[in-house]
């Protein structure tokens, strides 16, 4: 269930939070441009940068750091490839159990080759996310060449689904399949085991795959743009905040704090 903006006592709350989880896209960054011109909007930014002064800031995303690290230099820790890798300030932390270096054959044969001749046949951008030497997924992204995923990627994907997990987004430009189930949650629950962040957390997502991050979080903002104004991730108390006022929802926090 969704709620509406409340200022007061949305406020309260996020006052108390002592670690700030943002997913990326949709969330801080518009997804109407080139993958290559992403970036979060200088407002925003200069926010979140002051936030970081102050509180935890994570970063937490389907795409890889090397992608990530370079747009949001200010958080003190990244969530990578939807899990699989976490950044802290001069650390790496990977989250992959050993036995996914043995299937990894399997999952560039099957899925990575062939994902390379078609988005090379289409036009479209693929995107492998690495972890080290693993190769831990790819994300197939249309924006700016199809209005909606082309059928010769729904057909591929429909084929892989059965054998990889695949995260599929209502009214998004891309889809992700990955080497094996890991997820924003969990890479969560190790930060805080290492000490690494603290509660009260609040979590600032807007799709499917953020649902994993609202369940360990005390605060969930649903961060709403025109591409998912009518989704339903199923989760309760998610707070709704239109992303063209997050800036300044954000700094009526820092003003509270």
């Amino acid at each position: 269930m969704l709620v509406w903006w409340r200022a007061v006592k949305s406020l309260e709350l996020l006052a108390e939070v002592r670690t700030y989880v943002f997913d990326y896209d949709g969330t801080l960054a518009p997804m109407n441009v080139d993958r290559s011109a992403s970036y979060i909007p200088q407002p925003l930014r200069e926010v979140l940068e002051e936030l970081a002064k102050v509180r935890k800031v994570v970063i937490a995303t389907t795409k890889d750091c090397s992608f990530i690290l370079p747009r949001t230099p200010f958080a003190h820790a990244w969530v990578c490839s939807n899990g699989f890798e976490i950044r802290v300030k001069g650390s790496s932390y990977v989250l992959v159990p050993t036995n996914l270096f043995e299937k990894q054959q399997n999952f560039v044969e099957e899925v990575v080759e062939p994902a390379k001749k078609l988005c090379n046949e289409l036009g479209i951008f693929l995107e492998i996310k690495r972890v080290g030497n693993l190769v831990a997924g790819i994300c197939i992204d249309w924006r700016g060449r199809y209005p909606s995923m082309p059928e010769e990627v729904r057909k591929f994907v429909d084929v892989i689904e059965g054998r990889y997990p695949v995260i599929r987004y209502v009214e998004r430009p891309f889809v992700d399949i990955y080497i094996d189930r890991v997820d924003k949650g969990i890479a969560l629950d190790q930060l805080l085991r290492l000490g690494l962040i603290e509660k009260p957390i609040a979590y600032f997502g807007d799709s499917e795959n953020d649902v994993p991050g609202y369940q360990r979080a005390d605060v969930r903002i649903f961060v709403v743009h025109e591409d998912n104004e009518g989704l339903d991730l199923g989760i309760e108390n998610l707070i709704r905040v239109k992303r063209e006022e997050l800036a300044n929802v954000l700094r009526k926090v820092l003003s509270t704090s």
